[in-house]
């Protein structure tokens, strides 16, 4: 199943086909965000996470999907919970794909926030026919 962490249930603009009857999305946000994203995603399980101030921490995140069964966890999601995953020594792989183009906007991987450094192992390295490469790291303890 798709699980989307939300902070504010704030979905408007999503691209989501949502078919009922096979694998609803599940929406995890904070109790005052809940009734904002069950507008935005009526047909989604909404599941409420502790927070603090509003701020959903990566280990309830990831403890709330595995008391739901879900072991195996791919995160997409952006620079800050990203990189909380990763401090939060919950990322086991890293993906990272490199695009070949050479200046424009300097935007951090982790956007501000201030990531511990972690050692890498080299997993993988594709490459397809536009030159981007696509990095599968494996992140040491």
């Amino acid at each position: 199943p798709l699980a989307i962490v939300t902070s504010t249930g704030d979905l408007g603009g999503h691209r989501l086909t949502v078919d009922p009857d096979r694998f609803p999305p599940i929406v995890l946000c904070p109790a005052p965000a809940a009734e904002t994203a069950r507008a935005a995603l009526p047909a989604a399980e909404i599941v409420v996470v502790p927070d603090r101030a509003g701020r959903m921490s990566a280990i309830d995140i990831v403890s709330t999907l595995r008391a739901r069964g879900l072991r195996r966890i791919v995160c997409e999601g952006g620079p800050s919970l990203a990189a909380q995953m990763l401090d939060a020594r919950l990322v086991d792989e890293l993906c990272l794909s490199t695009s070949p183009i050479a200046g424009g906007v300097f935007l951090p991987m982790f956007g501000s926030a201030a990531v511990t450094s972690h050692r890498l192992e080299l997993a993988q390295l594709l490459v397809d026919d536009t030159s981007t490469l696509y990095a599968r790291w494996r992140v040491l303890a």
